[in-house]
């Protein structure tokens, strides 16, 4: 900021906040976070789609700014869209849990527990020892 007036860069207000949005896959989750300034929580979409096992998270991100001094009144408003699919194969959608603090968003997304059996099952109670 110059001479009380925001820092415009190319018709831009410029701001350190960026939002992203990103994953992390760990043995037992997916761990989708981000940062989304200026975001109310009810304007979040969380949309799953169990065919193609994709998440999508996506909201409009709206900032203004305005400064005045004794001659100059400027305000700018600026609105982007941000929307990520992430691939997330084998979740357990019954355990999906999130939160957002007004700021930044995590998305806990447990992998189902595959049961894997291999060759014979021997019934013990059948066993005799010889």
């Amino acid at each position: 900021m110059r001479g009380g007036l925001p820092s415009i860069n190319n018709g831009r207000v410029v701001n350190n906040e960026e939002a992203f949005l990103r994953m992390d896959e760990f043995e037992d989750k997916y761990l989708i976070y981000g940062k989304l300034p200026g975001v109310r929580k009810q304007d979040i979409n969380i949309n799953y789609n169990e065919d193609d096992e994709n998440i999508t998270v996506s909201t409009v991100i709206s900032k203004s700014k305005s400064a005045s001094s004794s001659f100059v009144f400027i305000s700018v408003q600026e609105s982007r869209s941000i929307s990520k699919t992430f691939s997330v194969p084998n979740i357990d959608t019954s355990k999906v849990s999130g939160d957002f603090d007004g700021m930044n968003i995590e998305l806990h997304l447990p992998k189902k527990i595959e049961v894997k059996t291999n060759g014979l099952i021997i019934d013990i109670d059948e066993f005799t020892e010889e």
